[in-house]
């Protein structure tokens, strides 16, 4: 009977937990908050990965790392010492997605605002009021995909370190 109840037991813990019990087959890359990417001095290769600390004389990466040929792949961390870098260029992760949004917000504000100043100033035209909709309208139709253009770009700048 004790092997009847801890068999359903097993059975229903198995059947519960059955995603969880994957196997880990990579390594993911730890969270930070800063991309970065490095190029050394005398060699072509360029170096992309998470920064993880920056220390008095060097800073600590993390990177991927090829092996022989292009197809394998290794999680490396490496502290490199400032005289063998040329430049370090870090972006906060998400800065490209706040800037979208800030420039969305700012090119809607900016393109409803020109078109209620553009109905305002129309003197000489008796505009109705579902043309006036219209005008204000074709103002933010025109400044949120132009401020989120402009957002992004803005966002996708890297700051130089070194």
């Amino acid at each position: 009977m004790k092997r009847i109840i801890l068999a359903k037991e097993l059975l229903i813990f198995l059947l519960t937990n059955v995603t969880s019990l994957e196997a880990q087959d990579s390594i993911h890359m730890p969270k930070s908050r800063y991309k970065t990417w490095g190029s050394l001095v005398n060699i072509n290769r360029d170096i992309k990965g998470v920064l993880y600390e920056v220390k008095d004389t060097s800073i600590v990466l993390i990177h991927y790392s090829t092996i022989g040929d292009r197809s394998l792949q290794k999680l490396t961390i490496s502290e490199i010492n400032f005289n063998m870098l040329n430049s370090v260029k870090t972006r906060n992760k998400n800065a490209p997605m706040t800037g979208a949004l800030i420039g969305t917000l700012g090119g809607g504000l900016l393109g409803g605002l020109f078109g209620h100043y553009v109905y305002k100033n129309i003197l000489w035209v008796d505009v109705p009021p579902n043309e006036a909709k219209f005008i204000i309208g074709y103002g933010l139709y025109f400044g949120v995909p132009l401020g989120a253009s402009v957002g992004t770009l803005v966002g996708l700048n890297r700051n130089i370190l070194i």
